[in-house]
């Protein structure tokens, strides 16, 4: 890597790359809470899965469906990761907080909606949105960070 190649690596203004502003351990911080997401997701839904089992059992499908609100965003997050990093490459890592400020809407939707299917496409937004979050936040700290500050 030449010299301004590193020195870029650790810029966090690109539109000031003389700048002294560099990422440390708190971006980093910062960096890796939001791409444990997905897991904070599955962890704080699942306890109340029986819960929602009881709530929708009028509606068809329940027993298959309430499961599905878990596992949803992990099958997309897998679908669309390969994709989100094209899209990433493209529009800037910096889209970051378009993508959570999306992730806190979709997160929340459930609280005020009734329907068991519109639940379930909420949660399919989640998987993209995580998808967005974790391909940004993995490539902020590959940009920001090398050697050994990117292996801690």
């Amino acid at each position: 890597m030449t010299d301004s190649h590193l020195h870029h690596a650790v810029t966090l203004d690109e539109r000031h790359p003389g700048s002294a502003r560099t990422a440390g351990r708190p971006q980093g911080t910062l960096l890796m809470l939001m791409s444990c997401l997905p897991v904070l997701g599955a962890v704080l839904l699942a306890p109340v899965l029986p819960s929602m089992q009881q709530h929708f059992a009028g509606t068809p499908n329940a027993a298959v469906l309430v499961p599905v609100t878990l596992t949803v965003p992990a099958l997309v997050i897998g679908l669309v990761a390969p994709f989100a990093g094209s899209i990433v490459d493209r529009f800037g890592r910096k889209r970051l907080l378009g993508a959570l400020v999306t992730y806190a809407l979709f997160g929340t939707a459930p609280l005020w909606l009734d329907g068991l299917h519109a639940i379930v496409l909420t949660r399919v937004g989640v998987g993209v949105t995580e998808a967005a979050i974790m391909t940004c936040c993995t490539t902020l700290i590959a940009d920001y960070f090398s050697g050994t500050a990117r292996d801690r």
